[in-house]
């Protein structure tokens, strides 16, 4: 008959390997290679970025991975790389009155400088909110200010860009 202190000591040994294997992803973070992440610590809240892939202490703070550099589409159909409502086209109004849905793509980057990383999460919070509040936003503008340059009858005639 096994000795209650062999017992104790087995279940304590499962109950720890239980608890690390249910809160490791609380406590250990990967960050993948063409990716920064930001972590606003569980205690302090400290924002801190990390560059570098590898395996790295989470300690139950709050993850925000970004993706370095990325492309971001807009058009009606599907197969050109855009879904959903955020992959929408751009409207614009030409100088004669006539109207377009824009379709198109934009390659971007982000900082690596962790300065501006950090200042980047502040503003925006999320990736998703940089390609949608921040990317989308400035390519819509330039389209809609570009676009009462010229007629619509230009834009289509001499397949201007």
């Amino acid at each position: 008959m096994p000795k209650p202190k062999g017992i104790a000591l087995g279940l304590i040994c499962i109950a720890a390997i239980a608890t690390v294997i249910l809160l490791g992803g609380s406590i250990f973070e990967v960050n993948y290679a063409g990716y920064y992440q930001i972590k606003q610590a569980a205690v302090t809240g400290q924002i801190s970025v990390k560059n570098t892939p590898g395996l790295y202490l989470q300690l139950f703070g709050d993850i925000y991975r970004y993706q370095i550099s990325d492309m971001y589409y807009f058009s009606k159909l599907d197969i050109e790389g855009g879904a959903g409502i955020e992959a929408a086209p751009i409207k614009v109004r030409f100088n004669d009155g006539g109207t377009a849905e824009i379709s198109g793509s934009i390659k971007f980057r982000l900082s690596t400088i962790e300065k501006d990383q950090q200042a980047i999460h502040v503003d925006f919070k999320s990736y998703n909110a940089v390609k949608q509040d921040l990317v989308r936003q400035v390519v819509t503008e330039a389209l809609m200010q570009t676009a009462t340059l010229m007629k619509a009858e230009e834009s289509y005639s001499t397949r201007r860009s």
